[in-house]
């Protein structure tokens, strides 16, 4: 018996090790590449592919202690995403997104679309391979965007794309020197969906969607207090 266990021990010893376990470290060969419908669970597929995009990252230089979004942002900030925002004409209307309405985008085609990290892609070429995904945008009067910077009071239009109908989950966390966290439901329909966001919150807002199992991209909106109005009053919005 002692010489069954001695050869098992040693049958043990003589295997590779796996390879999470060599010194080397594990490395992961199918990062980087796309995944297929055909080869996952569309809920997994769906979430490496999200895993897989650029991420968002803010090109205005923000604190680490965020102080930023209270003391507010000078004009100059807020110049290369003006396509992306217009002044806000009647009360918030309450929720994560004002209630989304079917969008027609014949004629309306962004000439391209930005990746938070500021690449940018012809809409032609973005459409070609989007019709099994879902996607979020911030659709501004050319392009469309994952990232913008815009002023404390602003309305921003988002728009979303969709295989197919059903009841998306809309998730929204605000940081600041707090997290804020919010969600609500709403249905979309298949293909594009229009829908209106308040910035009525200073922070950095993060938003994104979940359907069918599937989510969607992450898209960010830095909010903050134009400076000439933090000189005269304080923000009207804060985060408790």
């Amino acid at each position: 018996m002692k010489q069954v266990i001695f050869l098992i021990c040693i049958m043990a010893i003589s295997l590779p090790l796996p390879a999470f376990a060599a010194d080397t470290g594990y490395s992961n060969p199918n990062i980087g590449q796309s995944y297929g419908r055909g080869t996952l669970d569309e809920g997994l597929a769906g979430m490496l592919d999200w895993l897989d995009q650029p991420v968002p990252s803010a090109r205005y230089p923000l604190p680490s202690d965020a102080s930023l979004y209270i003391a507010g942002a000078a004009q100059s900030a807020f110049i290369p995403y003006s396509e992306y925002f217009a002044a806000a004409t009647k009360t918030a209307e309450g929720g994560v997104i004002g209630k989304p309405a079917q969008y027609d985008i014949s004629g309306k085609e962004p000439i391209a679309v930005y990746y938070g990290d500021g690449q940018g892609l012809a809409y032609s070429q973005y459409a070609s391979a989007m019709a099994t995904r879902s996607d979020l945008w911030i659709r501004g009067t050319a392009n469309w965007s994952q990232y913008a910077v815009v002023p404390l009071g602003s309305k921003l239009e988002l728009v979303a794309y969709v295989p197919q109908r059903g009841d998306a989950g809309f998730y929204q966390t605000i940081q600041t020197n707090s997290i804020f966290h919010d969600y609500g439901v709403y249905q979309l329909n298949p293909g594009y969906n229009n829908m209106s966001f308040d910035a009525d919150q200073a922070g950095r807002h993060m938003l994104y969607f979940v359907i069918n199992n599937q989510p969607s991209n992450v898209v960010i909106v830095d909010v903050f207090p134009p400076q000439a109005e933090v000189a005269s009053s304080k923000p009207a919005h804060t985060i408790s």
